[in-house]
């Protein structure tokens, strides 16, 4: 029964290796999906820029304030999932910072890559 299940981890760690590798791109493909997301929210947004980090975005009927190089807005959604919303988004592209740049390490390809570079190696059978 145990060695059913540490022959599966392996597959499953080696088949997620080999399908992240594949992927183009630096980040991991979930969160370039959010982002995606996010970027094609920020459609129609306005902001007055204070001319260093900070900004004032109008998006429908709502307003948000932007600091850029403390990566937190007044909705509190960039601190808590570290992920840029559609507000700062449209800050960051005015600034022409990139995107991925801004995201934590745990969401970018070489940290998935580097986690899941550890392998369990094979063992003896229970009759040697």
């Amino acid at each position: 029964m145990l060695e059913l299940i540490r022959s599966k981890i392996i597959n499953r760690i080696k088949d997620r290796y080999l399908a992240m590798s594949k992927k183009p791109g630096p980040l991991y493909v979930k969160i370039k999906r959010i982002l995606d997301e996010h970027i094609d929210e920020c459609v129609g947004y306005t902001y007055i820029w204070n001319g260093r980090n900070g900004f004032q975005v109008k998006a429908h009927a709502e307003q948000y304030s932007v600091d850029t190089t403390k990566h937190q807005y007044s909705c509190g959604a960039w601190q808590l999932s570290g992920i840029p919303y559609s507000h700062a988004i449209s800050c960051l592209r005015h600034i022409g910072k990139n995107l991925s740049d801004t995201l934590p390490e745990c969401y970018k390809k070489t940290t998935f890559l580097q986690t899941h570079s550890h392998i369990l190696f094979s063992m003896d059978g229970p009759h040697l």
